[in-house]
């Protein structure tokens, strides 16, 4: 196993983003937000990626990845996602 696997958060305390909680709330009322998307945005090792693993695992949800630069249509995109 490797290092990054074995140390990383397992639930969201385990996150210091700052943004930690308002990512949370709007996975959690995802159903009731009136926007459906969210953009997290910053310098690589802020924590973006690792806030939403960590509280995707705690809600125990699956996590689809994507790569803006993977597609360039929305036929691709519906194909990765559905």
């Amino acid at each position: 196993m490797s290092w990054i696997s074995t140390y990383s958060p397992q639930k969201t305390s385990d996150v210091l983003h700052p943004e930690r909680d308002k990512i949370r709330q709007f996975i959690v009322g995802y159903s009731s937000q009136k926007k459906k998307a969210m953009l997290l945005y910053g310098p690589p090792g802020g924590g973006k990626s690792t806030s939403v693993y960590a509280i995707g695992k705690e809600l125990r949800l699956e996590i689809i990845e994507t790569n803006a630069s993977e597609f360039r249509n929305k036929e691709q995109v519906s194909l990765k996602v559905g």
